[in-house]
């Protein structure tokens, strides 16, 4: 999640934080440094339930991919990835 779209307006970014703060799951939340910025920027909380981690490499990233029960994601790649 790093649209401007989505993150730099701080309601649209707070109603996707508190959706994902609703789910009854653990949520590792790789943050792209722009979302990260704003999310200081705007001094969001975050929900108990998500991890906010750096980027991950690929290799990384491929790992979380095989351990999640879900994954949520606006990357179209990811969710090609997510299939398989």
């Amino acid at each position: 999640m790093h649209r401007p779209y989505t993150v730099d307006d701080i309601h649209k970014l707070e109603k996707v934080l508190n959706a994902v703060a609703r789910l009854d799951l653990p949520v590792i939340f790789p943050v792209h440094p722009r979302t990260r910025k704003m999310i200081t920027e705007y001094k969001l909380n975050i929900a108990a339930n998500i991890v906010l981690t750096d980027p991950q490499g690929y290799f990384d990233f491929l790992i979380l991919e095989k351990n999640a029960s879900r994954i949520l994601t606006d990357s179209g790649g990811i969710q090609k990835e997510a299939t398989c």
